[in-house]
């Protein structure tokens, strides 16, 4: 899918942003991409994993306005979880996940979802 900055609407104690997370009980992975507060004209692109493989990182930074920013998470033949988000990847940390919930959602901005696939297979 993809996920487009519309609006941002600047709050001094909430900033802009938007998450795509894969649940497993009460653990979640996925992405969160966030606007940078000293480049607003940025999105920073957070990778999220559990905190004892490292917690959220940022893996890049990309300009928002007029610009759509695609995303992917699926499982690997070997069984982890891998993101590619604006051409770059990296695991999650997971190995094997048991995902029931999918969960997308967005804060203090306008952010337009679009062309979300949920695709359950056995890869195994």
């Amino acid at each position: 899918g993809s996920i487009e900055l519309v609006e941002p609407r600047a709050h001094e104690r909430w900033w802009p942003v938007a998450s795509v997370f894969l649940y497993q009980g009460t653990q979640q992975v996925g992405l969160q991409l966030y606007r940078d507060r000293k480049h607003p004209d940025k999105l920073q692109v957070a990778v999220l994993r559990p905190d004892s493989e490292g917690g959220r990182s940022v893996l890049t930074s990309v300009t928002w306005e007029g610009a759509p920013i695609a995303f992917n998470l699926s499982a690997t033949q070997s069984g982890d979880v891998e993101l590619t988000v604006a051409g770059k990847t990296a695991l999650l940390g997971v190995k094997d996940i048991d995902a029931r919930k999918l969960a997308l959602s967005c804060s203090s901005a306008q952010f337009k979802f679009k062309d979300v696939v949920v695709r359950s297979e056995d890869i195994r």
